[in-house]
């Protein structure tokens, strides 16, 4: 239920799941995303530090910690998880993106644009992402390339409109 927007049942979902034995990392990477999405912060660092205490290689949880991470304020430890889960996620093309999607954003933050740049190009070589396009249009205003910034802003929009 988490890709299709219902993230509170998602959470309902993974705490039935644990209840009835499935503690898997997988289960907690996935409680801990919907938690983000619902704005607990919080929650969701719990859930990822407990799936990477059973998992330490779990990628999917260091994304979900490395986006919390960079939504409390830390894009310095955001970026050390992201960088590791791309690292791991060699062999899922869509956490990869997600994870450079993310430090795209956390490079964004630290007034890193050019960086920025490269690794939206890197997920958006990997996945159509309205969120890579969203943030290296960011980077390319930030950097002064307005044109770019525009065409990137709006296919990202045409992409996913909400």
């Amino acid at each position: 239920r988490l890709g299709l927007g219902s993230h509170e049942e998602a959470v309902l979902d993974c705490d039935w799941a644990i209840a009835h034995g499935h503690r898997r990392p997988s289960v907690l990477a996935a409680r801990g995303s919907a938690h983000r999405k619902l704005g607990n912060l919080k929650e969701a660092i719990c859930d990822a530090d407990e799936a990477l205490r059973g998992s330490p290689n779990c990628s999917e949880a260091l994304v979900v910690r490395g986006q919390a991470q960079l939504e409390t304020g830390d894009a310095k430890q955001a970026i050390l998880d992201l960088t590791k889960a791309i690292e791991l996620s060699a062999d899922s093309r869509s956490v990869q993106a997600d994870a450079f999607a993310s430090r795209a954003d956390a490079l964004v933050t630290l007034g890193r644009y050019q960086e920025a740049v490269v690794d939206c190009d890197e997920a958006l070589k990997l996945s159509t992402c309205p969120l890579a396009l969203a943030i290296r249009g960011e980077a390319k205003l930030l950097s002064g390339e307005y044109r770019v910034s525009v065409d990137d802003c709006s296919e990202a929009l045409v992409l996913e409109p909400d």
